[in-house]
Formats: structure tokens, C-alpha cells, sequence
């Protein structure tokens, strides 16, 4: 374009990508240099835009799984799980590699069905016990004890995932697509209705 600063945050933005593209997406040059689902999550969303590099994108996200059975959720945090979910998600929507997909889903399943195991009462998820409940850089300014709206928000978000992927790798299993569209509903519903303070005016 015809703006040089607008130019220079894009070449330097294109170089940090270039710099922290390794045989998988890593946080940072500078930082833990190690994959992290959440920071993995954006640099697809912009590697789809430069680099399409679907190898790279791959490896990441078997990494970032590890192997069966599941004993934590990814990278410990569980915001990172349902970012994990969303990659895949788009990762098929943009490839329509149905190979991956048919190779990941079953960790996809054994993930999920670990997650469903730990809501609490209402169905909704919150941290337990060795979660890391991240969200953001905002200890000291908000609780993430309990029922966090946006941790449901992204566990409602990861749903079109598994109303899509079941049908792509030929799943048998008894939770098909149609039941994930319909827990998807039962999710939101609920989390909807908890979440909400009528009257409340929001700050």
C-alpha cells in the first residue's frame, strides 16, 4: 500500500512468521520457542494467508496431541484444548484433507470424551485440579475459579469440529453428528442462561 508504516508492520510481521516457523509453529524466537496451542492457533490463521504450509500445520497439531490416554489437557490449559479443536476444524476447511483428518480424529474423540468427563453439574467446564485456566495475562484482575463465560464459549465453538469431521473419517462411534449438533444446543443453553445477570450493565 501506499502508507511505509502500515508496509513496515507487515514485513516485520511476515518475518517474525518466516523466524518462528520451524518443523512446528513455536510461540516465539525470543520466548519458550516451543509449540503452544494457543499461540499455535493465530499463526495458522495467518499462515493460511502467507504460506499455506499444511505440512507444518499437520505436525503441530499431532505435537501439540501427544499420545493416548489423554491425562491433561494441551500444553496443561484449557483454553489451549478447544484451540486445538478449532486448528483442525480449520485445517480441513481450508485443505479438505480428509487423510488427516481421518488420522487425527480418533485423538480428536479420546480428547473430547476426557473433557465431557470433567464438567460439573450444569455441563459446563471449568478448571479442575492441575488445569491451567489461561484466558489472558489478567491474574490480577479477574477470577478463574468456576464458570468462566469464555471458557464455554470456546467449548461451544469447538462443536462445529465434530458435526463436520465424524462424516469426513467415516466414525462409527455412537456419538455422530447429529448428537454433537444437538449437545452443541443442550451446551449453549444452559450457558447462556447461568452466565447471564439481568440488569447488569456491563463495564
Amino acid at each position: 500500500c501506499d502508507d511505509p508504516l502500515v508496509n513496515k508492520i507487515w514485513d516485520v510481521s511476515e518475518y517474525t512468521l518466516q523466524l518462528t516457523t520451524r518443523e512446528v509453529f513455536i510461540d516465539g524466537i525470543k520466548r519458550d520457542r516451543w509449540a503452544w496451542s494457543g499461540d499455535a492457533y493465530q499463526s495458522y490463521l495467518m499462515n493460511w494467508y502467507l504460506f499455506f504450509d499444511e505440512a507444518c500445520v499437520r505436525r503441530t497439531t499431532w505435537l501439540l496431541r501427544g499420545q493416548d490416554p489423554v491425562t491433561s489437557h494441551i500444553n496443561t490449559i484449557m483454553d489451549y484444548s478447544f484451540y486445538w479443536f478449532l486448528g483442525i476444524y480449520d485445517y480441513y476447511m481450508y485443505t479438505a484433507d480428509k487423510v488427516f483428518v481421518s488420522s487425527i480424529y480418533p485423538r480428536m474423540r479420546t480428547l473430547m470424551d476426557w473433557i465431557l468427563g470433567r464438567t460439573d453439574a450444569d455441563g459446563l467446564v471449568c478448571g479442575r485440579t492441575g488445569d491451567w485456566v489461561f484466558i489472558d495475562w489478567a491474574d490480577g484482575e479477574m477470577s478463574k475459579e468456576g464458570q468462566l463465560s469464555f471458557e464455554q464459549v470456546l467449548f461451544v465453538r469447538r462443536l462445529p469440529a465434530f458435526r463436520k469431521m465424524p462424516a469426513v473419517s467415516a466414525d462409527s462411534h455412537p456419538m455422530s453428528a447429529a448428537n454433537w449438533s444437538v449437545f452443541g444446543t443442550l451446551t449453549a443453553r444452559p450457558s447462556s442462561t447461568i452466565s447471564w445477570t439481568a440488569g447488569r450493565v456491563p463495564r
